[in-house]
């Protein structure tokens, strides 16, 4: 037999109308205060853990585009690289070839870690200009719309639009089909 009942019998030991974490005023209580403090300080903390799993994968992903991109314009030096690399052992590389390649990438990735902070604050700067201008060139052409179709009519207000459309945003002002 299948029970699809589900069954609740409150907390252990909690009483009718009490609540854990709050007075009856509806202020908390030091235990609520606590609780509120932890709960706050875990979700700041998954917050900052969360930003820097982003900003790593957006470095690592960054790092690998532009490896992608000089390999793609320089298809003889890789080759060279590789054909150099291909007979050496790993016991056979130095401790100081190794900390110039760890330093080599710590610099790369750094560089790249800067470019693309220097973007997204460029992107946060540029966005409300951009959102702006949009909605002012919006508001602007259907003000002017409005006007002209009350002075020569929609239709050939509309083709008026459409054929001086070199933005190509004509399509939002159909003409009547009869």
């Amino acid at each position: 037999m299948i029970n699809n009942e589900l069954y609740h019998h409150g907390v252990l030991g909690q009483k009718w109308g009490v609540r854990r974490y709050q007075n009856k005023d509806g202020t908390l209580t030091a235990a609520g205060r606590r609780h509120k403090a932890n709960t706050e300080t875990e979700q700041r903390e998954r917050n900052t853990n969360l930003v820097k799993k982003v900003a790593a994968a957006t470095i690592m992903t960054a790092t690998v585009a532009a490896g992608t991109v000089y390999a793609a314009k320089h298809p003889e030096k890789i080759a060279s690289v590789i054909h150099k690399v291909q007979g050496i052992k790993v016991k056979e590389i130095s401790q100081k070839a190794v900390e110039k390649g760890k330093s080599y990438v710590k610099t790369a990735v750094k560089e790249a870690s800067t470019g693309i902070k220097e973007g997204v604050k460029e992107s946060i700067r540029e966005a409300p200009k951009k959102a702006t201008k949009a909605i002012i060139t919006g508001t602007v052409l259907n003000q002017a719309k409005r006007a002209l179709d009350k002075a020569v009519g929609e239709d050939e207000s509309t083709r008026i639009f459409q054929a001086n459309d070199n933005k190509k945003i004509g399509k939002f002002w159909k003409t009547n089909s009869d």
